[in-house]
């Protein structure tokens, strides 16, 4: 029983020493592979976004942008996903049988 207990002990051990060789070995790639991911993406975005991004000052189109629509559209067009979500999960809960949360009551300010 000893033994059989002693040799599985051996065999983790050996297994946890695999392991760290292992990360050991791969650690560096893996942060090198990490690093050159995030510095691929910033290299795309800069030769990507920058000649979009002079076309449009070259054109002048970046200044009638916010003009194209009143702010009243605007505002409505900013609080509708919200909205949605919040409609959205509504229904959601109901459809589980679940009663729709209510906002809880904030009572006035005490003087």
């Amino acid at each position: 029983m000893q033994a059989a207990i002693q040799a599985s002990s051996q065999a983790q051990v050996s297994q946890a020493m695999q392991l760290t060789d292992f990360m050991q070995s791969y650690s560096s790639l893996g942060m090198l592979t990490k690093y050159v991911l995030m510095l691929l993406r910033v290299l795309l975005g800069m030769f990507v976004g920058a000649p979009l991004l002079a076309r449009e000052m070259d054109q002048r189109t970046h200044l009638f942008a916010p003009e194209s629509h009143s702010k009243t559209h605007q505002r409505a067009g900013r609080g509708a996903l919200p909205a949605l979500i919040r409609h959205a999960s509504r229904d959601a809960a109901v459809e589980r049988g679940r009663p729709p949360r209510r906002r809880s009551r904030r009572l006035p300010p005490t003087r």
